[in-house]
């Protein structure tokens, strides 16, 4: 299941800001009680900022509320300027100019609406955001030799490092030359550093190619990614490695499956 990471959901909020931000929300239409929001706190209000966070997306309305989304595994947000006849639509925002639509098979994404408080303790929560200017490769490190853990499931904890998910973790681990079973402490500073530096270009690419589309994930006019043809590993078990010719590797670590060579990275 292709679930949206931080270049997905990068590419869905750039892509909605020149339709949303200074838009006003006429009406809301809740189509799946899955998915229930206070409609009259919405109504009415103006959309001043898309933000994102990790895999969140923040939508701050005026009045000091945020309604705040995650995709999920099957979650989508689509624009368009007129009525869709889409199967698995759980709401609708009807703005000024446009609808927005929420569209979700498995109903594993969330809506919520956030007072102030919520909103700060939610953004708090989350590890900090490989595009923001709080990523250093200083700070990196300090995470990465403070904990125990394996160094992918360091990258895919969302309370250190926001928005990486399966896809990137598996493919930033192979450019990187690191094996993603391998402790993350004993990283030393120079793998650290080239890690920090792989994470960057990686999601540099994948927002350049519109995000990776493996099965669900959608732009929000509905168009594919296409960074999926750029992958080296994920998701390729027994094609040739494209550095070293041995087969990719696939093994299941935490109940994820990691894609790997075990030539190349150790």
């Amino acid at each position: 299941m292709n679930v949206p990471e931080l270049p997905e959901v990068e590419t869905i909020r750039r892509e909605l800001i020149p339709f949303v931000e200074g838009q006003r929300i006429c009406s809301v239409e809740i189509l799946d009680g899955r998915f229930a929001l206070p409609v009259k706190n919405i109504e009415g209000r103006s959309v001043g900022a898309c933000l994102r966070r990790g895999k969140y997306l923040f939508f701050l309305l005026s009045g000091g509320v945020t309604l705040l989304v995650h995709l999920g595994m099957t979650g989508k947000l689509l624009y368009s300027l007129e009525e869709m006849n889409h199967p698995h639509v759980r709401a609708m925002f009807i703005l000024e100019n446009g609808m927005l639509y929420f569209t979700d098979i498995r109903t594993f994404g969330k809506l919520a609406l956030l007072d102030r408080m919520e909103m700060v303790e939610r953004w708090r929560r989350l590890g900090v955001d490989p595009l923001s200017h709080g990523f250093r490769r200083d700070t990196f490190y300090a995470l990465s030799s403070k904990t125990k853990a394996r160094v992918k499931d360091f990258l895919l904890d969302q309370r250190r490092v926001s928005g990486l998910g399966n896809i990137y973790a598996c493919e930033v681990l192979f450019r990187a030359g690191i094996h993603p079973e391998r402790p993350a402490s004993t990283l030393t500073e120079n793998e650290a550093e080239v890690l920090y530096n792989v994470i960057g270009v990686v999601l540099q690419e994948a927002l350049k190619s519109g995000g990776t589309t493996i099965r669900d994930y959608r732009k929000s006019d509905a168009r594919e990614g296409s960074f999926q043809r750029e992958l080296c590993v994920y998701g390729r078990e027994g094609d040739p490695c494209p550095v070293c010719g041995k087969h990719i590797q696939r093994q299941v670590f935490s109940s994820r499956s990691s894609f790997y060579c075990s030539t190349c990275q150790v």
